[in-house]
Formats: structure tokens, sequence, C-alpha cells
């Protein structure tokens, strides 16, 4: 319905990275993307407490979404009754969400303080499912020759600082709703230090609707191929290790079939490039990106 391009569906759909997390891995981070883009088509459509309220139900899914919601919430700040209705709509949601938590177990809430362990770096082992170039290398030397780099990861949110500026600047300039969103989630994504391979794949669909709304060739190109990218890595990894892991009479044959196109690298040391190209690729976009030009403006 955004892209009304059946390649740009295709680059999400079949792209080798969601098909893992979903069917394979069952992880759930697509579902928490289509709330988020639902609520950002109906924005564009003028349908503010609705648009809210999917907003809200995709932060509750998943707390990945903060960051593009805070790029959503600057770029919306300009307009007043927009921002106003979204932020009622947003609420209400929470609300009703919550309430049979707070009405059924309200003790449950204080166990919340035990989520605040994903903002505590630590060194990422296995690294073959590490994503941040920064935090796979500097496990990687502390691994191999024993170097004390936690103070590198730890400092992840130095680079989030320093790199939001990038897409800060393009909210300040443009008024394009779907690449502002992929900026910030992307934003996340190259700068957070514990990046897992299931927070990927809406990065993979949020840059197949930034395809269809930048108008630059070059950065087209740049958002497949670092869409591409992050599928190869499928093809990499020993994929088939997750069928003897957790299903206890796997189909041998689809077994063996997704182990026949895989390279099967088990040897963690050599993830560390690979999360390092990705970070860089991750890099390069965020600096490009803030200078394009789009073509759809918020209507608003």
């Amino acid at each position: 319905m955004i892209t009304r391009r059946v390649a740009l569906v295709a680059l999400y759909y079949l792209n080798p990275a969601v098909i893992y997390v979903s069917s394979i891995y069952g992880m759930f981070d697509q579902i928490s993307l289509a709330l988020l883009l639902a609520g950002l088509a109906l924005l564009e459509r003028r349908r503010l407490l609705l648009s809210g309220a999917l907003l809200a139900l995709a932060l509750l899914t998943k707390q990945t979404m903060l960051f593009p919601l805070l790029g959503l919430a600057l770029l919306l700040i300009r307009y007043r009754r927009a921002f106003k209705g979204v932020a009622i709509g947003f609420i209400i949601s929470t609300l009703l969400a919550l309430s049979p938590i707070i009405a059924v177990c309200p003790a449950s809430f204080t166990v919340l303080r035990n989520t605040w362990y994903m903002l505590k770096p630590r060194y990422a082992e296995p690294i073959m499912y590490s994503f941040n170039g920064v935090t796979s290398v500097a496990t990687l030397l502390h691994k191999v020759y024993g170097v004390d780099t936690l103070w590198l990861i730890e400092c992840w949110y130095m680079f989030t600082a320093l790199l939001a500026v990038l897409p800060v600047l393009y909210t300040l300039r443009k008024r394009e709703l779907y690449i502002n969103t992929a900026l910030y989630y992307l934003l996340f994504t190259a700068t957070y230090w514990g990046v897992n391979y299931q927070y990927l794949t809406p990065l993979i669909g949020l840059l197949a609707v930034a395809i269809v709304r930048e108008e630059r060739r070059y950065l087209k190109m740049l958002y497949a191929v670092l869409a591409l990218y992050i599928g190869a890595w499928f093809f990499i990894f020993p994929v088939e290790w997750w069928f003897r892991a957790h299903i206890e009479n796997p189909n041998r044959v689809l077994l063996e079939a997704v182990k026949s196109i895989s390279l099967n690298v088990y040897v963690d040391n050599y993830y560390a490039p690979y999360s390092l190209v990705l970070t860089v690729l991750e890099y390069i976009t965020l600096a490009l990106a803030m200078r394009s030009r789009s073509k759809h403006l918020l209507p608003l």
C-alpha cells in the first residue's frame, strides 16, 4: 500500500533475514514493524488518533521502536494539531493496553527494573550473533589478546549522540515521513551496543519503503545494498543448527537443504569483519541520506 512496488515488497518479504527471524528463529519484530508502518500510513492520511494508537502498540510490542518514534515526535512538533492528535491516541492506547496488567497484577511493574540490563554494556558473546561492529571488534580484541576494551563498548551512547546530528538535520530540513523514520531506526542499529539480528529486520522494511520515497538514485542503491547485505549473513551462519537445537524431530530434507546453501562458518571470530562492514555501511548511509531529496512531503 505504501510502496506500490512489488519489487520493494519482495526486497523485504523474501529477504533471507526476514524469513530466518520469523520462521526459524521465531521472533516478532515484524509485528512491531507492521504496527509502525500502519501508524505512519494513517498519519499520512490524517487519521491522527488511530495513528497514535498503533504507534503506541508498536512501541509496547518492541521497545526498539523508541528511536523512530522520537524522530517522529521531532518531525511533528512543528505541526501542533497533528502532534496533539497523535499524542492523545498514543496515551489512550498505552493506558488501555496496560490497564489489564494494572488491574490484575500491578506488582508485575516492579520487575521492569530487570530490563535495565539492556542498557548495561558487556562483551558480546558469541560474536557471530553481534551486529554492532564496534562491539564485535572490541570483543574480539579482548577475547584473542586479553585487551580491556569494555570502555569502548560502554561509550556506545557517545556514538549515538554524535551521529544523531545527521537524522536531526534531516528532520529540520525535510518533511518526508518514511525516510525520517528509517533514518532514526538506522541510528539505533548503527550505534546501540547490543544489536541482535532480529533488530535488523524492521530496518530492511523501512529501507524498502524509503527507496520509493527517495529521489537520488545512488541512495536508492545504497538502501538496497544495505538491505541485501543484512540478508547475506543467513548464507554464512550455520542456520541448520536451530533445527537441531529447537525442534525435536526436524524435517531432515529441509534441514539438509538449508545446510547446503550456507557456508556454515562456525568460527566465531570470523564474524567480526562482517559486523564491522555492516556498521560502516550504516554510518555511510546516515551521512549521505542526511542530504537526500524526497518527493513526498508530509501533508499536514
